[in-house]
């Protein structure tokens, strides 16, 4: 036979089950005792309870055992709310940014006030809606899609299919992807429960872009490698992975419309590639892959809703359906004004960190002689600042000299 539960022990049971135990008591079902054992609650417990409600008052929310947390459980609704704000906003927070606005909130109305090392996972475990994801990056033109380019892009799509009676051979999608040495995943705090957490990506150095295309129809296209720079290692012979592949070069890594025009002709003098590629393919999930991502995506068969769909999954950062951003995050003021802004405000730099190079050989002398004129062009600012100070402090002068004389005069 089980035992009550006594009071020392840690509280499992939820207020639905504190209530049903409670009424039990009240409708003389049960005695207090009988229900404690019961429902493994606490006999006192539950008699608080029926005292409360038999005096028709309402149930009081259950506190958390131990001490309260430093910062109001107020403050910490609308860092949570902040936090949902940012992943919103494709700026996902990381555990320093979270514990540095944590403590600047604190110090806004008590400077003595500070945050304990373990302050953070309590602050996580008290909101379980809240949950570390790794974000993925994904480059700002991506994130500036709206729905207004997917009904443009709807709209050519289906004009440009019923004009020329286009079949699922004729649909094909080609991009580019670049690997970026800097692009990495990161930790974040992100709502529980998010299909995906993205995070904006604003640098633009690519080290290397393959150019892939396939039609809604299954056929896989070879991909073209594009390189930076003017010239490639020969070991990249070696390195071919994919039969009819092709490997080039660019400025920048990026697809030009030269490189496009050559791929193109690639294809029409070269029709075996690609029978090819789409024989050693045709068995595999690749072509699967292909005729899905078509559909998946609405460009075949051509449907509004699929796009909207999938812009959907990319858009409020990858919050949980029925989530609303809070209102506030735009127009309270105070604490909420000042640290928990959407996004956070950028530091604003004293002066540019890099020199523009425009096709110039860039040498020890002319850097310094850079530098130089900046130091010079600093000085005249100041030296022009002093100037009109100085005049303004004159004219100050002059004036008060007048009135006295003024004054002097009268009295006389």
């Amino acid at each position: 036979m089980p035992t009550p539960q006594r009071m020392g022990l840690s509280r499992q049971y939820s207020k639905e089950k504190l209530l049903e135990a409670s009424a039990d008591v009240i409708s003389g079902t049960l005695l207090s005792k009988q229900a404690s054992v019961k429902y493994a609650i606490p006999q006192r417990t539950i008699q608080k309870y029926v005292a409360i409600l038999r005096l028709g008052q309402s149930a009081p929310e259950r506190q958390r055992p131990g001490p309260k947390p430093v910062m109001p459980a107020a403050l910490e609704k609308d860092l949570v709310d902040w936090i949902a704000g940012m992943q919103s906003c494709g700026h996902p927070v990381q555990r320093q940014t979270i514990t540095l606005r944590a403590a600047r909130i604190c110090r806004a109305f008590d400077q003595t006030m500070t945050l304990s090392s373990g302050w953070y996972q309590r602050f996580l475990a008290r909101h379980p809606i809240l949950a570390k994801r790794t974000a993925q990056v994904i480059s700002r033109s991506r994130n500036e899609v709206c729905q207004r380019t997917v009904e443009i892009l709807y709209d050519s799509l289906a004009t440009v299919v019923n004009e020329h009676k286009l079949d699922s051979t004729r649909i094909f999608n080609m991009d580019e992807t670049a690997f970026n040495s800097r692009k990495k995943s990161k930790v974040v705090v992100a709502l529980r429960a998010s299909k995906n957490v993205w995070a904006k990506d604003i640098n633009t150095n690519f080290h290397m872009s393959i150019a892939a295309c396939g039609n809604a129809a299954g056929l896989v296209i070879p991909p073209l490698f594009i390189m930076p720079g003017d010239t490639v290692k020969r070991s990249l012979s070696s390195c071919e992975v994919v039969l009819g592949s092709r490997i080039t070069t660019s400025n920048k890594g990026w697809m030009t419309e030269y490189l496009f025009l050559q791929w193109l002709d690639f294809f029409n003098e070269s029709p075996a590639a690609v029978t090819i590629a789409s024989q050693a393919w045709s068995q595999h999930v690749s072509s699967a892959n292909m005729i899905a991502g078509f559909v998946e995506s609405g460009l075949w068969p051509v449907s509004l809703d699929q796009m909207l769909a999938r812009l959907s999954l990319f858009k409020e950062g990858g919050l949980k359906k029925g989530y609303t951003v809070a209102g506030w995050l735009k127009f309270r003021k105070g604490v909420q004004d000042g640290e928990l802004t959407l996004p956070p405000r950028t530091s604003e730099l004293d002066s540019s960190k890099t020199v523009t190079v425009a096709g110039r050989l860039l040498t020890v002398k002319l850097l310094r002689d850079i530098d130089a004129s900046k130091e010079a062009k600093a000085a005249a600012t100041a030296a022009k600042k002093a100037l009109k100070a100085a005049s303004k402090s004159r004219k100050g002068k002059g004036k008060a000299k007048l009135v006295a004389r003024i004054v002097q005069e009268i009295t006389v």
